[in-house]
């Protein structure tokens, strides 16, 4: 997902689920920042998937081969546990915000990146020719979905994250059998109105994505897991909004037909709709990537980040990362030090 979803659909949901302007810019901002701490950090000796799987393509856990545990999954069990351990950790923490918004992420993008996991695999193989997009009504889109495909595969994309993806796979992939995450399929899974299908290589089984009904579907409860971060912190904490009263604008808005940078304009409208007179969630409301850039000038990798002087979103960082890959995957007989690409 990109900002439109990570950074102001993480902050309507915020502010619906009860919490004030700077708690859940704080949130939202903190949610797209790891895709910029993701891109920062260098990847050396084959480690891609020490970045992708804790923080992209978290494994869902399900089967009983690793190939098939390591497959991210909507709604897993294990997205499930960690946002409660985050929750129950963010309490009493000073980078709880932080933390949360790193949940919120990881969380969220396994409503888009399932199916895919952030090895290098012969499983995360589509045939590119299968693709197909559905009911795409704005036809200038269409070629412009298109166009922005066929550039990826070339050599560009309009997604920061994907493009990252993109530089550790041509840096590690040789072998064009495998692919790592959703490399095949370039931006499609981050488009909130597209409905398109495909089939994996290994597969005859088409795989159809409706991304308005995963989003939609992924924002409910995401709703539900910060109304609990809510009431950890304080037991008073109640939603301004029920989901209910807000779910139809928020898959209105899932299904508007736009470019990144309208998709963004209405978030800001359906956010100054259901919040007049709140003029500074408007006013204020604006990612600003310098912010994280600033505070991060210099690329450190996961091993070295500890020894420096962290702020708070390091430090949130490193404890999801520690977490989930040395307590949480284990649990599930997921050990990515015994992982290697297929």
């Amino acid at each position: 997902m990109q900002v439109d979803m990570h950074y102001y659909g993480t902050y309507a949901i915020a502010r619906f689920a009860g919490f004030n302007v700077e708690k859940a810019e704080k949130i939202a901002y903190f949610s797209h920042a790891v895709d910029s701490f993701c891109c920062q950090n260098k990847i050396a000796n084959n480690d891609e998937k020490n970045i992708l799987i804790p923080f992209v393509f978290l494994p869902g856990g399900e089967g009983s081969h690793y190939h098939e545990k390591i497959l991210c999954q909507k709604d897993s069990k294990i997205s499930q546990e960690m946002f409660a351990n985050h929750i129950k950790h963010a309490k009493n923490s000073r980078y709880g915000l932080q933390l949360v918004g790193i949940a919120c992420k990881v969380f969220l993008d396994t409503f888009s990146n399932y199916g895919f996991s952030g090895i290098n695999s012969s499983q995360n193989k589509v045939d590119r020719g299968s693709i197909k997009l559905i009911n795409v009504k704005n036809p200038k889109l269409n070629t412009f979905i298109t166009d922005s495909y066929h550039c990826f595969t070339k050599k560009q994309s309009p997604s920061l994250l994907v493009k990252f993806i993109k530089k550790i796979a041509l840096t590690f992939n040789k072998d064009s059998l495998k692919v790592i995450g959703q490399y095949d399929v370039a931006t499609l899974a981050e488009y909130p109105f597209l409905h398109w299908a495909f089939y994996y290589e290994d597969n005859e089984i088409l795989s159809e994505r409706n991304n308005p009904e995963d989003f939609l579907e992924g924002c409910e409860k995401l709703y539900e897991w910060l109304i609990l971060f809510g009431k950890a912190i304080d037991e008073n904490h109640t939603p301004v909004k029920k989901f209910s009263e807000v779910k139809e604008i928020i898959n209105t808005t899932l299904r508007t037909e736009n470019k990144l940078r309208d998709r963004v304009s209405c978030w800001r409208n359906l956010i100054e709709q259901k919040f007049i007179g709140d003029s500074k969630s408007i006013d204020t409301l604006e990612y600003d990537l310098n912010k994280w850039q600033k505070q991060n000038s210099k690329k450190t990798s996961l091993k070295t980040l500890s020894n420096l002087d962290c702020n708070e979103f390091n430090q949130a960082v490193i404890y999801h990362y520690n977490f989930v890959l040395k307590e949480l995957l284990p649990k599930y007989a997921i050990d990515i030090d015994c992982i290697s690409s297929d």
